[in-house]
């Protein structure tokens, strides 16, 4: 769908057409004749249409062309080819663009076009590469061309004009050519969810696998904020002027959260319980008497009475380590998938985000320096999956010099 607010008008892309509603009556205004493509992505619903602010004008993808209506009437204005040049579907057709995004500051409806696929369980692994193109809709010409793997997701920072995308479930911010000014790597963001970017705050949000809501600085795609939701909940829609989010469970029913939900802080739980019936991975013991357990279904917990009883218990997590000045400053780390690093100062009652410049979030284990009481490092260390022979990549090495609060 497609809102034009100054004329009161909501355009819906339909099998038959796009169909223009008045807002306040909901009666049918007009149906422009062209089919909008369908895009797998969307469970194979259609793509939806754009409307240009300035003029009113309606752009309509329809096979690989855009299709350019005026505010009034049926008829096109005029037709741009939009396909990327130089590359074909299986038959030799024109590709259509399978997703879009429109940057209305600049003129530009931004396709992404899959040029390349495939599936295999050997080397390589199964992997998609995109062309993303941007179409100036004045002048008919590309203005600039992307290329990214396993390509899921893509909207517009308004300012800036640059990109956001997820690739893979990373987040990057792509500037034109071959300027990346921001990635986060590990966050593993849903392939079905919709960026919402607010540029005004400098905020881009988006739906992890499993539930977290997450908050990413727009800038530096430092994590902010995270608020978990149901594993089947989708994030469709963001209201920036009442800073609220509109989401929709797996039967269809919708909800309203305020972006005050997300925070940058969570309390463990305070509940005594059993040991989650998994191996540990690491036992630290604590000058306070209490034992401090990792266990491999990454879950961490905290007991009293030498593992009888369980509590401030954490699920999700990958790495714990505790500081060597634990006694006077009662400092904590916890990695947790998908979510970097928390800080604890208070035993592991409390956490805070601590992942400022961390770009990569799977964590495998932190450290805290042999020295640390007088040079204040922290280290970890961040995987980065497999290559395309499907051996492990080096991961990476992050040193934090201010007790594990920057990296």
């Amino acid at each position: 769908m497609a809102l034009d607010a100054s004329r009161g008008r909501l355009y819906v892309s339909t099998a038959n057409g796009v169909v223009a509603v008045d807002t306040g009556s909901g009666q049918t205004q007009r149906t422009l004749p062209a089919i909008p493509a369908k895009t797998w992505r969307r469970s194979g619903d259609y793509l939806p249409p754009v409307v240009v602010p300035t003029t009113g004008d309606v752009l309509v993808v329809n096979g690989p062309k855009v299709t350019v209506f005026g505010p009034d009437g049926t008829e096109p204005v005029r037709e741009i080819p939009f396909t990327s040049a130089g590359f074909q579907g299986p038959n030799g057709e024109p590709l259509v663009a399978d997703d879009i995004t429109f940057d209305a500051v600049r003129g530009l409806l931004y396709g992404s076009f899959m040029v390349h696929s495939q599936v295999s369980s050997g080397i390589g692994g199964s992997f998609s590469v995109y062309e993303v193109d941007a179409l100036d809709v004045v002048t008919g010409q590309v203005k600039g061309k992307l290329e990214a793997y396993n390509l899921h997701q893509m909207d517009v920072d308004s300012i800036t004009g640059y990109l956001v995308v997820n690739t893979g479930g990373d987040a990057k911010v792509w500037a034109g050519g071959n300027d990346w000014p921001a990635e986060l790597k590990g966050v593993g963001l849903a392939p079905d969810q919709s960026f919402q970017v607010d540029a005004q705050r400098r905020r881009v949000y988006g739906k992890a696998v499993g539930g977290p809501l997450l908050e990413l600085d727009l800038d530096t795609l430092d994590l902010r904020g995270v608020t978990r939701l149901g594993a089947d909940d989708k994030l469709v829609c963001y209201d920036q002027t009442a800073q609220q989010f509109y989401l929709a469970s797996a039967n269809g029913q919708l909800s309203v959260m305020p972006v005050s939900a997300l925070g940058d802080t969570f309390t463990a739980s305070s509940e005594d319980g059993t040991a989650p019936g998994s191996p540990v991975r690491d036992l630290i013991l604590l000058p306070d008497g209490r034992l401090a357990a990792e266990w491999e279904n990454s879950e961490v917990g905290f007991s009293s009475d030498e593992g009888g009883y369980w509590n401030g218990k954490i699920e999700g997590a990958s790495a714990l380590a505790a500081s060597p000045q634990f006694a006077s400053d009662q400092t904590l780390l916890v990695a947790l998938n998908g979510l970097g690093v928390f800080r604890s100062e208070d035993g592991g009652k409390t956490w805070r985000i601590s992942n400022a410049g961390l770009r990569n979030f799977d964590v495998d284990w932190i450290t805290f320096s042999p020295a640390y009481a007088g040079d204040h490092t922290v280290y970890l260390y961040a995987r980065m999956g497999l290559n395309m022979f499907g051996f492990p990549r080096a991961g990476e090495l992050y040193r934090s010099p201010d007790q594990g609060r920057t990296w």
